[in-house]
C-alpha cells in the first residue's frame, strides 16, 4: 500500500523532487504573501503568533522581506526554510524577495 501523500506523485509520474516543488508553485499561486524565494531558496512565511518560542521558524529570528517587484516590505519572526529550489523548477519559482535579518528575539 502506498502512503496517501505519494498518490499524486505516482498518478502523474513526477519524481518526488518535482512533485515537492510543484506543490509549492500551486500554493504560491493561491497564497502569494506566504511564499518567498531568496537567492534560489524557498521560504514559507508563517502567520505571526501561530507558535511561540523555539517552535518558530529560524528559532524566532526576525527578518524583513522586501518584494522585488513592488518594493513592499513585511517583517516576520516565523520564517520556514523549505530548501534550495532545483534547477528544473527555478523558472517557475524565480527570486521574489530580498531578505534582511533584523535581530534575534529572546525565546
Amino acid at each position: 500500500m502506498v502512503a496517501p501523500r505519494y498518490h499524486d506523485l505516482i498518478e502523474d509520474g513526477r519524481c518526488y523532487s518535482c512533485a515537492y516543488w510543484a506543490r509549492f508553485v500551486a500554493e504560491k499561486t493561491r497564497d502569494p504573501w506566504r511564499h518567498c524565494v531568496v537567492e534560489g531558496v524557498h521560504y514559507i512565511i508563517a502567520m505571526e503568533g501561530s507558535f511561540s518560542g523555539h517552535h518558530r521558524g529560524h528559532g524566532g529570528r526576525r527578518f524583513r522581506l522586501t518584494d522585488i517587484r513592488t518594493n513592499l516590505a513585511q517583517e516576520t519572526s516565523d520564517l520556514w526554510n523549505n530548501g534550495r529550489i532545483t534547477s528544473v523548477m527555478r523558472a517557475a519559482m524565480p527570486d521574489s524577495h530580498l531578505m534582511e535579518e533584523l535581530y534575534r528575539e529572546r525565546v
